[in-house]
């Protein structure tokens, strides 16, 4: 069920259409790039794809929040730390599962040049260590459904958020309001 009143397909683009409004530009983009994230938890069963899967959740999750940060003063910033939190939260959860992943390629593609300094069963020992680390990650990520179900309530929820946003079409609006101008940026 989808949890907006709209339908949105999952896509890694942030296009706005020629003469798209842009109120409705900004929530269409942030709601597509929830349902790519969302594709992030459905946990595929082949590596390569839930490698990508979870690469791209968490670059669309990345996209969310500066849309989100975008509309900060129009939104209000009770309701922009309430989806913020939620988003952020569910992209660390699949972060070490990424970072597990890019260790294990780094690995693999160090030019054996680089490689010679370093004794061959520390080499071996360490791939091994890195696959076995990536192994656990992915099986506790399927085993805790909990969490999967968890993280997809969350992702909608924030959906429902900003589906009621009521954005303005004008550029202006989104400039930093004057109460922040000279705020850094963690204070905002």
């Amino acid at each position: 069920m989808e949890p907006t009143s709209h339908s949105f397909e999952a896509s890694p683009l942030m296009e706005i259409g020629r003469g798209e409004p842009l109120g409705a530009a900004l929530k269409r983009v942030a709601l597509e790039q929830i349902a790519v994230a969302r594709e992030g938890f459905t946990l595929a069963s082949d590596e390569d794809v839930l490698d990508n899967k979870v690469h791209l959740a968490r670059k669309a999750t990345k996209r969310t929040r500066a849309v989100l940060r975008l509309v900060r003063d129009a939104v209000g910033d009770q309701e922009y730390r309430v989806a913020n939190a939620a988003l952020r939260d569910r992209a660390r959860r699949v972060s070490e599962l990424r970072a597990a992943r890019v260790l294990v390629d780094t690995l693999e593609t160090l030019p054996t040049t680089e490689l010679k300094t370093v004794p061959p069963d520390v080499v071996t020992r360490s791939r091994s260590d890195l696959l076995m680390r990536r192994a656990a990650l992915v099986a506790a990520l399927r085993s805790d459904v909990e969490v999967v179900a968890a993280a997809t309530n969350a992702l909608d929820e924030v959906c429902r958020q900003i589906d009621t946003w009521n954005l303005s079409d004008e550029f202006s609006d989104y400039l930093p309001s004057t109460r922040n101008a000279g705020a850094p940026y963690a204070s905002r």
